[in-house]
């Protein structure tokens, strides 16, 4: 019959315990707790990526709306500063002065006459926009020649009347409606002339002649 233990001899002797068992924390590597760590970062990760990214492109957007405002707002106090710091132009430039215009309409009347060889004083303000009291000052100054037809003006370079002067001459027929159909674009100034005794027909050259 086995010899019960007293008191003391437990205290004295105590038997051996049971080990206690492990914990499954304790099972888990160090390395596998840096894989689980990782994975867990890869999903945290993309989980929030676009959310991101789309928060990214929203604020370049922005930026790039400011910027341009901000470059539109630059322009406009740049033309402002234009304005404000330019003298403003002077009223002889507004306003041509009387021999400025003069030379200006010089300049259309040669022009016109080189290209159609004359024109009357009449047509001068429809088609070259001259004045009538500043026509003669205006030919004067290109020196153009004036032909005096009963009420108007015939307004031609000296070159011109001497090629009308030498047309006529080759035309040798007395009819005056023949003669001036051979005369191409002199032909209304011929008969204008005629009306008003400033050409003739001379029998003795057989051809006409201005007065």
């Amino acid at each position: 019959m086995p010899r019960r233990r007293k008191i003391n001899d437990f205290f004295e002797n105590p038997e051996p315990t049971m080990p206690l068992p492990q914990s499954r924390a304790s099972s888990v590597s160090e390395e596998d707790a840096e894989k689980i760590a990782k994975l867990a970062a890869e999903k945290v990760l993309a989980m929030f990526t676009p959310r991101v990214i789309e928060g990214l492109e929203k604020c370049d957007r922005k930026l790039a709306e400011l910027q341009e405002r901000l470059s539109t707002l630059e322009r406009k106090i740049d033309d402002i500063t234009r304005l404000l710091t330019s003298k403003p132009p002077s009223q002889s430039s507004k306003t041509p002065s009387p021999s400025g215009r003069t030379r200006a309409y010089a300049r259309r009347l040669k022009d016109y006459l080189e290209k159609n060889k004359y024109i009357l004083a009449s047509e001068a303000r429809s088609k070259l926009g001259i004045p009538p009291s500043r026509l003669l000052e205006v030919a004067e100054e290109v020196g153009a020649v004036t032909l005096n037809l009963e009420g108007d003006l015939a307004i031609m370079l000296p070159e011109t009347l001497e090629e009308f002067e030498a047309l006529l001459e080759l035309v040798s027929t007395p009819d005056p409606g023949e003669a001036a159909s051979k005369l191409g674009e002199y032909e209304k100034l011929f008969l204008k002339m005629l009306r008003n005794g400033l050409v003739y027909y001379d029998s003795s050259s057989r051809s006409w002649r201005r007065l």
